[in-house]
C-alpha cells in the first residue's frame, strides 16, 4: 500500500509538472499593446559524444498561433534548432572550440589574480560535458521576435586548482535569433563590425561599462583585479589624452564578442562569462539595459535593429505616476504634509540647493524652546526636481548642547540615497537601486491606458515574460495587494482592497486637482486641506470622531510659493510647535 502511495505521489508530482511546463506564458509588445502567448517544451535525449550517454536536458518554446497569425515556420525552426541542428560534428567542433576559448580567458584572469602565467589550457582540461541546452523567448516588438539558444557545458580539469573547488566551471555559450513575423525570414544576430563602428561603439558604451565598474566597486566587494578597474575608471573620468581613453577603452570593451539584442523597450548589451570584457568583474557575465530614448544611436549600427530607433514616441496620459509611491505611501493621507511636499502641492518650480528648519516648542506666554535645525540638501540636477525634492528627507540635524556650539547628527536614511529619474511629467521612468552594486533597478515604460515595468534584480539573463504590465480599467488600476481608483484626470481618489489593511481610502480632489480631503476607515478618520488664491496650502486638519485633533497652518510671504513659517497645534495633549524655513539658493 505504502509503494503504491508512493507511486501515485510521485505520478501526481509529475503531472504537475508537466502542467506547469504546458502553461501557456504570455508576452507584450509594449509599443503595441498586443499580446502573444507561447508555451515550453522539454526533451531528454542522449549522446555519448558530448555527455557520456547521459541525458542532455532540451528546453524550447512554440509560439501558440492564434487568430490570422501563423508561427508554423518560426516552430518548425526552433524544434529543429534545438533537437537536431547542433548534432553534426562542424556544429559540435565550433562549439567545443569556443568553450575551450572561454576556458582561456577563465585561466587568464586566474593568471592574472595568481600574478603568475600558464600558457596552455588544453592539458588541464579532461572532461566538457553539454548539461542542457534552452531555447528562450526573449522580446517581440515591431513584428520582430528575438529568442536565444544557450549551450550549458560543464568543464572538469585534472585538480591543477585553476577552477573552483569542485574543480569544474560552468561555460555557457549563447547565440541570439530574429525571426519577422511578416516574411517568417529567420537570422542569427550577430555581426562582424567595421573598425568606424567599432569606434562609434567603444565610444557610446564605455559611460554605462564604467558606471557598472563604479556601481560594482561602490558595493564593498574585494576588486580582484582592482589594478584594470581603477586605471579604467581614473583614465575615462579624467581629463587624460584621447590616446589614452582609446586604447584604454579598447581593453575592457570587446565590442565583438558582446550580445546585442532588444528587450522591451530598449536595447540588452550582454557581455558573456569569462569574455575579454569581464576583467573587471571577475569573469562573471553582466549586462547593461539602455531604454529606447537614449540607445537609438547604437540601434543605427543594426541593420536587424535600425528601424527600431524610428518608432513612435506611445502617447499616454500618465501623470506623476511612480508605483512606488502608490503601493507603499497610503500613510500620506493620514499624516500631516511633508515640507519637501509642498514642491509639488504648491507647484513651486524654485530650486533651493538648501533648506534649514528650524524646529521650536512653543508656550502661551510666547516662549519658545530651540531644539534644533533640519537641514535639508537638495540635488539641482534632478531630472524633475519637484518630484524629487519631495522625496528627499533631512540630511542632518544639529542641536546645542549645554549652550556648546551647534553640534551635527548625521542621518543615515536611505532616502538620500535614491537616484530616481522621471519625465517631463513627472512618471517615474527609472529607480536605481539605493545599494550601490546590487543592480536592482526598477524601468518603467507608458503607452495609451498601460503602464510596463521591469526588475533588473541583479540578474544577467533578461526574459520577456518578466515584463509586467499594470493597465486602467474602468479608471481603476489593480496591483498584487490594492485597487485604486482614479478620476479623469488619472489622480487617485480612492484606495481599496488594501493587502493586509482592513480599511479604505477615499480622497477628494477640487476643480483644480488639488488634494482638499481624505477619509479613512468609514470616516473615522478625516484629513482636510484649503489652499489660498495662489494655490498654495495654507492650513491642514485632522479630526477623528469628528473632532479635531491637529490644525497646521503655513505662512507666506509675498507671492512666494514655498512658505517661511509653520505653527502647529497638537489639541490631544494641547502643545504648539513652530518650523521657520530657510532656503539657501
Amino acid at each position: 500500500m505504502k509503494i503504491i502511495l508512493r507511486f501515485l505521489i510521485l505520478l501526481l508530482l509529475l503531472m504537475q509538472a508537466i502542467k506547469g511546463l504546458a502553461q501557456n506564458k504570455t508576452v507584450f509588445d509594449v509599443f503595441s499593446n498586443r499580446e502573444y502567448t507561447y508555451n515550453n517544451k522539454y526533451k531528454e535525449i542522449k549522446d555519448a559524444e558530448l555527455n557520456l550517454n547521459r541525458e542532455i536536458e532540451i528546453n524550447y518554446f512554440a509560439m501558440r498561433n492564434e487568430g490570422a497569425d501563423d508561427y508554423n515556420t518560426l516552430n518548425a525552426f526552433i524544434e529543429k534548432l534545438a533537437l537536431f541542428a547542433w548534432k553534426d560534428d562542424k556544429r559540435k567542433f565550433e562549439l567545443h572550440n569556443q568553450v575551450k576559448a572561454r576556458v582561456g580567458n577563465y585561466l587568464d584572469q586566474v593568471n592574472r589574480k595568481n600574478s603568475g602565467y600558464y600558457n596552455s589550457y588544453d592539458s588541464d582540461i579532461n572532461l566538457i560535458e553539454l548539461k542542457s541546452i534552452d531555447i528562450d523567448f526573449v522580446s517581440i516588438c515591431n513584428n520582430k521576435i528575438t529568442f536565444k539558444q544557450n549551450f550549458e557545458y560543464k568543464v572538469a580539469s585534472n585538480g591543477s586548482g585553476y577552477y573552483n573547488n569542485n574543480n569544474e566551471i560552468e561555460i555557457n555559450i549563447t547565440e541570439y535569433f530574429v525571426a519577422d513575423c511578416f516574411s517568417e525570414s529567420i537570422s542569427a544576430l550577430k555581426k562582424v563590425f567595421n573598425q568606424a563602428e567599432i569606434k562609434s561603439l567603444e565610444n557610446l558604451l564605455t559611460p554605462y561599462v564604467l558606471q557598472y565598474v563604479n556601481d560594482w566597486k561602490s558595493d564593498g566587494e574585494e576588486n580582484e583585479n582592482e589594478e584594470t578597474a581603477s586605471d579604467v575608471n581614473e583614465e575615462n573620468t579624467s581629463a587624460s589624452t584621447p590616446q589614452k581613453q582609446k586604447a584604454n577603452n579598447r581593453g575592457i570593451i570587446d565590442v565583438q564578442a558582446a550580445n546585442y539584442y532588444w528587450y522591451g523597450w530598449g536595447l540588452i548589451i550582454e557581455f558573456p562569462a569569462y569574455s575579454k570584457s569581464t576583467f573587471v568583474s571577475q569573469g562573471s557575465s553582466y549586462d547593461i539595459f539602455i531604454p529606447y530614448d537614449e540607445c537609438k544611436s547604437i540601434l543605427e549600427i543594426f541593420p536587424m535593429y535600425a528601424s527600431f530607433s524610428k518608432l513612435a514616441k506611445p502617447l499616454h496620459q500618465f501623470s506623476n505616476f511612480d508605483y512606488f509611491d502608490i503601493i507603499n505611501n497610503y500613510g500620506k493621507y493620514r499624516q500631516e504634509p511633508k515640507i519637501t511636499s509642498l514642491f509639488l502641492m504648491n507647484n513651486a518650480n524654485n530650486k533651493p540647493k538648501k533648506l534649514t528648519v528650524g524646529s521650536y516648542q512653543t508656550f502661551k506666554d510666547n516662549k519658545k524652546n530651540y531644539r534644533g535645525d533640519f537641514v535639508y540638501e537638495f540635488n539641482l540636477n534632478a531630472s524633475n526636481f519637484q518630484k524629487v525634492a519631495e522625496q528627499t528627507n533631512y540630511s542632518y540635524f544639529t542641536e546645542k548642547d549645554n549652550d556648546k556650539p551647534n553640534s551635527k547628527k548625521r542621518i543615515n536614511t536611505t532616502e538620500n540615497k535614491k537616484n530616481d529619474v522621471y519625465d517631463d511629467k513627472g512618471n517615474l521612468m527609472i529607480r536605481k537601486a539605493e545599494k550601490p552594486g546590487t543592480r536592482n533597478d526598477y524601468y518603467y515604460f507608458y503607452n495609451e491606458n498601460n503602464c510596463y515595468y521591469i526588475n533588473t534584480n541583479g540578474r544577467s539573463n533578461y526574459r520577456e515574460d518578466e515584463i509586467k504590465k499594470i493597465s486602467f480599467i474602468n479608471n481603476e488600476l489593480c496591483f498584487h495587494d490594492v485597487c485604486l481608483s482614479f478620476n479623469k484626470n488619472k489622480q487617485v481618489d480612492a484606495i481599496k482592497s488594501i493587502k493586509y489593511e482592513h480599511n479604505d481610502v477615499e480622497i477628494g480632489f477640487d476643480e483644480k486637482d488639488r488634494l482638499i480631503e481624505a477619509h479613512v476607515e468609514n470616516d473615522r478618520y478625516n484629513y482636510f486641506y484649503q489652499y489660498d488664491e495662489f494655490g498654495r496650502l495654507i492650513k491642514y486638519y485632522y479630526y477623528e470622531f469628528q473632532r479635531m485633533e491637529k490644525e497646521v497652518e503655513y505662512f507666506y510671504q509675498d507671492q512666494n510659493l514655498l512658505p517661511f513659517l509653520q505653527k502647529k497645534h497638537t489639541l490631544t495633549n494641547d502643545t504648539f510647535e513652530e518650523e521657520t524655513y530657510d532656503w539657501e539658493y
